[in-house]
């Protein structure tokens, strides 16, 4: 599970379990009332603020049956990539694609943006250098609502990136996969260069999971009993002070 995020409570809270709002009178009286009741106010205040994200899981998959590929050398397409959509926001991302390399040299980089005419190296987001087949690509990342390239090339030597004839497409329902397309260049990944759809049913591999950032549940603990709670808790020290005094 991913860890929840902090909340304006959280100050509160602290103070609620060790109280320095001028309550230190009620404690050096020994009441242990007034500790149960900061307890109450505590945990009150907890159910109001508890969210953050959700656990890891896939956000697009598409399965490699290895019955299809493309090959990238310097005799035929040299770079290869795909696109896909978020709509949005995941952290601790990672991706894997099952690239093959036979004595070459190349790089994977995960482009946000457009591609083509006005595009640039600066809005790519990783990129990784391989001599030798991989597969798992990049990890950690963050990414936010938009459209992204997986693109993979090799400047020497001969390599390929697997995928299948007749792909399985898994999304988490707030994703989606795009067209693949293959490029050729003088050098590897220029943006602004001209990249061409595939248009085929067969697809490239590649696997995308992560925790999807979500805001703070509303029905976690129905708002009025937390409400409730918070005021009985806050009513009840009223009432010792009252009595204390």
């Amino acid at each position: 599970m991913g860890q929840n995020t902090s909340c304006a409570f959280r100050e509160i809270y602290k103070d609620a379990i060790n109280p320095v709002f001028d309550l230190q009178p009620w404690i050096e009286k020994g009441s242990l009332k007034m500790k149960v009741y900061s307890r109450t106010i505590a945990a009150a205040l907890m159910t109001i603020c508890v969210g953050g994200i959700t656990s890891a899981a896939t956000i697009i998959e598409v399965d490699s049956a290895d019955d299809y590929g493309i090959s990238l050398n310097s005799g035929s397409a040299q770079v290869a990539g795909t696109f896909f959509t978020l709509e949005e926001s995941y952290t601790n991302v990672s991706i894997s694609a099952p690239i093959l390399c036979v004595a070459c040299q190349g790089s994977v980089v995960l482009h946000g943006g457009p591609l083509g005419v006005g595009a640039t190296v600066a809005d790519s987001v990783a990129g990784l250098f391989f001599d030798t087949s991989v597969n798992n690509l990049f990890s950690g990342l963050s990414l936010g609502p938009g459209t992204y390239s997986l693109i993979v090339g090799v400047t020497a030597g001969t390599g390929g990136w697997n995928g299948s004839a007749v792909p399985t497409v898994t999304t988490d329902g707030n994703s989606s996969d795009g067209l693949d397309f293959v490029g050729s260049s003088a050098e590897f990944f220029i943006p602004a260069s001209v990249f061409v759809p595939t248009f085929s049913a067969s697809q490239l591999a590649y696997r995308i999971t992560g925790d999807i950032v979500t805001s703070p549940p509303v029905n976690t603990v129905p708002l009025p009993a937390s409400v409730a709670f918070l005021l009985a808790g806050f009513g009840s020290l009223a009432l010792l002070r009252r009595k204390s005094g």
